[in-house]
């Protein structure tokens, strides 16, 4: 769900399910030769999941490390 929407600036969305929720914000600057874009996501695990996903962190920075190349990428090619 879009949480916030500030045309060209921001985008903050926001997404749950039985073991999460997630927040995630994109904000976007002009530099010179284009757009910086930062991306953050913060996750807060509930029930159970809370006490393993400490164990998950390895899984998760993989995660993070395929999607920003996969984000690079493609905003190369834009």
């Amino acid at each position: 769900m879009v949480q916030e929407l500030v045309p060209n600036q921001r985008i903050a969305l926001r997404g749950e399910n039985a073991t999460v929720i997630a927040h995630d914000t994109m904000t976007f600057r002009e530099v010179a030769g284009g757009t910086e874009v930062t991306y953050t996501a913060d996750f807060t695990f509930k029930g159970m999941t809370r006490f393993i996903a400490p164990l998950l962190r390895p899984a998760f920075v993989r995660l993070f490390n395929e999607a920003e190349a996969g984000m690079a990428a493609a905003l190369t090619r834009l």
